[in-house]
């Protein structure tokens, strides 16, 4: 299906983007779950210390307002949501044989006013076929609606374009406002987000030019 797609008549310069793109975002994935891994959590009586690439991060223990417990379909611990008074938040990831013990340090010196949320994943995300049967799904559904846009009229195509713009615009002030990237691996990432957030506006833009120019 996806050869289909290479009868059109996009230019060479589309096609080098593309692998461009796919590139960058193979390298900043390494990067990450590579500095993820070094993170070290230490629980002390008074607050939670993370430090990462010689950059510690203090949280008081006795801010905390809630702490969710996500679970695998198996009952083993993916990550803990620690939520503040103040607003801010720690995700902690990436502890897979020492997730429980982490767990219980903190929950036996929460305050008695925080409450505590324990979720189970609906799916088994780490089975060996999950990830080939999306990436197929993805394919499929993505070709699909690709090649209808292509079937539509010129003000069809423009209302399209000017939706992707909008919702592309929305993920570019969230990762810019909310910085999820430096909330799970450290402040550190804090430009990680805002570069996330400057390339999804300028992509943005060139939707919307995109849209409008039809």
């Amino acid at each position: 299906m996806f050869s289909n797609i290479l009868a059109l008549p996009i230019p060479p310069i589309g096609y080098i983007s593309i692998v461009i793109v796919f590139s960058v975002l193979c390298v900043i994935t390494f990067r990450f779950l590579t500095s993820l891994s070094q993170m070290k959590i230490c629980i002390t009586d008074q607050e939670i210390e993370r430090t990462k690439d010689n950059i510690t991060e203090k949280y008081l223990l006795s801010e905390i307002e809630s702490l969710k417990i996500k679970r695998r379909t198996n009952g083993v611990i993916r990550e803990l949501y620690i939520f503040f008074r103040n607003h801010k938040r720690l995700y902690i990831n990436a502890f897979e044989d020492d997730f429980e013990n982490l767990k219980n340090l903190i929950t036996r010196k929460l305050n008695q006013y925080a409450t505590i949320k324990d979720i189970r994943e609906p799916l088994n995300f780490d089975h060996a076929l999950f990830y080939p049967f999306l990436g197929l799904l993805i394919s499929f559904i993505s070709i699909f609606c690709f090649k209808q846009i292509l079937s539509l009229d010129y003000s069809n195509i423009r209302i399209i374009f000017i939706f992707f713009s909008a919702y592309t615009f929305s993920l570019a002030i969230y990762f810019i406002l909310k910085k999820p990237i430096s909330t799970r691996s450290g402040r550190n990432q804090t430009m990680v987000d805002y570069i996330f957030g400057v390339v999804m506006i300028i992509m943005c833009l060139l939707i919307l030019s995109i849209g409008l120019y039809f």
